[in-house]
């Protein structure tokens, strides 16, 4: 680590930073209210995926009309996570869906939160 001179004296780069509430992360050296709200970006975006995830296997589960639909059925109903919107409008726009989906997630996405 390299050492520079300042008016305390002769100190390490890192303990400087670290002085000025920085910390190494990711290759570069942030405060830690960056860290805070890039992980917590993380974390939304893949609950956003998972999410988007097991709408579209909802809708395919109470398409088929399988063992599972019923229980697809009504997760389908309880959605009211804003977070559901993308997926929802994916499927609204989707011309390869089936009209009675295209219905009930546009119905979902405009449900009360």
């Amino acid at each position: 680590m390299p050492i520079i001179e300042t008016a305390a004296g002769v100190q390490r780069v890192d303990r400087i930073l670290q002085a000025r509430s920085l910390r190494p992360y990711k290759g570069a050296w942030r405060v830690k209210q960056e860290i805070e709200i890039e992980n917590r970006e993380s974390q939304e975006e893949l609950a956003t995926k998972k999410l988007r995830k097991d709408i579209f296997r909802w809708f395919e589960q109470v398409a088929s009309g399988g063992r599972n639909a019923d229980a697809a059925d009504r997760e389908l109903n309880a959605i009211r996570d804003p977070q559901a919107a993308p997926a929802l409008a994916e499927i609204v726009g989707d011309a390869q869906q089936p009209a009675a989906a295209r219905k009930r997630a546009a119905k979902s996405s405009s449900a009360p939160a």
